[in-house]
């Protein structure tokens, strides 16, 4: 409910997420739910884009499956993301969206397969 505060869910620290299975926990006996990922929506910094250009490495690549802390991952109710954002001073990025019927991790506007990052 955004008015009380509680805007996240499946909150998690991109080493954990998009996961390589890509497929957010719900209860059972709900239907299926995939993730959509906008590559051109991550919130990349320049150094990085530099380093990455200078050495021929993917950025989003390094930033979806490099397994080092960047940003926290969170889903919000579309309703609930402009009090999110406020609470957080603005800096609140939105990379994609939840889909019924999904089938894992579809990435919008890259040219690959990303994996995410496999602990162990």
């Amino acid at each position: 409910n955004a008015n009380d505060g509680s805007f996240a869910s499946v909150p998690q620290d991109d080493r954990d997420a998009p996961s390589p299975s890509g497929r957010p926990e719900r209860s059972e006996g709900a239907g299926t739910l995939g993730a959509e990922i906008d590559i051109s929506a991550l919130p990349l910094s320049e150094e990085l884009k530099e380093v990455c250009a200078e050495r021929g490495w993917d950025a989003a690549e390094l930033a979806v499956s490099g397994g080092e802390d960047y940003e926290l991952l969170v889903t919000l109710a579309p309703e609930a993301l402009e009090a999110a954002r406020e609470a957080v001073g603005g800096r609140l990025y939105v990379i994609g969206r939840i889909v019924e019927g999904g089938d894992g991790i579809r990435w919008i506007g890259g040219n690959k397969e990303y994996k995410g990052f496999t602990h162990f």
